[in-house]
């Protein structure tokens, strides 16, 4: 359904009797049925400042998407059920959150409800100081899986406000910015049934920034696109953060989120931000970011002062039709890339005629993987899809995807087939909707692809 009025939705239910589920051999786990499904439904809908987001992911058991739908597993392994109410004021929002558990093989945190207001960074008055403040209050479960875990549910009410008083001032070629904040959070109970805890903490930092540049003027081609001039845009950051232990220990609390993982910390981060930006006779493009960092961390407690970790994200913008992009993380302590990502795309802008990416995943302890990823149009009416993902660890694909699109007007018919790591094969036709777009929100992703454009 795709109504301006009423919103969009997407229903999708796929059933199989899937008798090798059903397999009790001594290799094999035991299986609790052959009738295997899954059952999702997606919607959105926004007028004006309001808007509603509303997902459900039903599924026969834990297995049946990694079985059937890796591509979709390997993005999302854990799909939540959830509805979002949200009101945009002009200065901050108001939301409502209600997420339940749908599938009780997975371990879940219900909110039921948790309602958030989200005051945005606003200066105060002609001065310049800002203010920002986010304030949420939620009644949290914490349910295990029950198929593994008979540990009792965990519940407590948690109202949670974190505030921000900054300054900023140009002091020369720097921009500074200091800050203070205070987080103040009320739980109903913790881990050894004490009831009505306040947990106080405070924050301080400073951050310092300048922006430099410098113009080249040019005159040569770049895979055939005409360059006149670069500029190159330089910006290194300094931050300091520093939170003070908070009063009440996270060891005794219900870890039901980020908020409830508070600790003290003390670290600073060096940043360098690299832009160039392109220019010839007919436009202006941003051809290359390159954005490095390195946190170093202060008085541990554990491990004393030292460089944790270095990040780097970058994107190559040479022409219209080609973009290379990656970020990558090293750990200083290991010595070792813990994420490293890079994804290479080439496409037909004049025709529309193909689409290709290749990408590379890897993650220490993991996998390492490569991926392709292509899309050829054979006539105005059919198109040629495929997928493959390689395990350089293994030497085996862990998955072969091939399709056939028939354009129907209104829909798009598949014709694809799939085939696993154990060479195991799926077929199907799958009817869709085109003119749907796409409403999932991710909420564990941990690939987020390139910045796509520049702050």
């Amino acid at each position: 359904m795709d109504s301006k009025k009423y919103g969009k939705a997407l229903v999708r239910l796929y059933y199989i009797g899937d008798k090798l589920y059903k397999d009790k051999s001594a290799d094999a786990p035991e299986r609790p049925s052959q009738d295997r499904y899954k059952a999702q439904f997606s919607y959105a809908y926004q007028r004006d400042r309001f808007s509603v987001i509303s997902e459900f992911n039903k599924f026969s058991d834990k297995d049946f998407m990694k079985d059937f739908f890796e591509r979709e597993y390997d993005k999302e392994p854990h799909p939540l059920s959830y509805t979002i109410f949200d009101y945009a004021f002009s200065n901050s929002s108001l939301s409502l959150l209600a997420q339940k558990r749908a599938n009780h093989f997975f371990e879940e945190i219900e909110y039921l409800p948790q309602l958030e207001y989200d005051f945005f960074n606003q200066r105060i008055g002609n001065s310049n100081f800002y203010f920002k403040s986010d304030s949420l209050a939620g009644s949290l479960y914490k349910k295990f899986d029950s198929t593994d875990s008979e540990e009792p549910d965990e519940h407590a009410l948690r109202i949670h406000s974190h505030n921000v008083l900054s300054y900023h001032k140009r002091i020369g070629f720097l921009n500074v910015i200091p800050y203070v904040g205070n987080y103040s959070t009320f739980y109903s109970r913790n881990i050894y049934s004490d009831r009505n805890l306040i947990r106080e903490a405070f924050e301080g930092g400073v951050e310092a920034s300048t922006t430099l540049y410098k113009t080249y003027n040019t005159d040569f081609n770049l895979f055939s696109r005409h360059i006149d001039k670069v500029r190159h845009v330089v910006t290194p950051t300094v931050k300091h953060v520093y939170i003070h232990g908070p009063s009440v220990s996270k060891d005794s609390l219900y870890q039901f989120d980020d908020i409830d993982d508070l600790e003290r910390e003390q670290k600073v981060v060096f940043t360098l931000e690299n832009k160039l930006q392109a220019k010839n006779k007919k436009e202006v493009w941003d051809l290359f970011y390159f954005s490095p960092s390195v946190e170093y961390k202060i008085e541990d407690p554990n491990k004393g002062s030292y460089f944790s970790k270095v990040t780097s994200d970058f994107e190559f913008y040479p022409t219209k039709s080609l973009s290379i992009s990656g970020d990558a993380n090293y750990d200083i302590v290991d010595r070792a890339f813990k994420e490293a990502n890079i994804d290479i795309n080439f496409k037909d802008t004049k025709n529309d005629r193909y689409k290709v990416s290749f990408g590379h995943r890897y993650s220490r302890g993991y996998s390492n993987q490569g991926t392709v990823d292509l899309s050829v149009k054979l006539t105005p009416k059919w198109q040629f899809k495929s997928y493959l993902r390689y395990e350089y660890s293994t030497g085996k694909f862990q998955e072969q995807q091939y399709i056939l699109r028939r354009d129907l007007h209104c829909w798009w018919m598949d014709l694809g087939l799939d085939v696993d790591d154990d060479k195991n094969f799926t077929l199907w036709v799958i009817f869709r909707v085109k003119a749907f777009p796409s409403v999932h929100i991710g909420f564990d992703q941990t690939y987020h692809g390139g910045r796509k454009s520049y702050e």
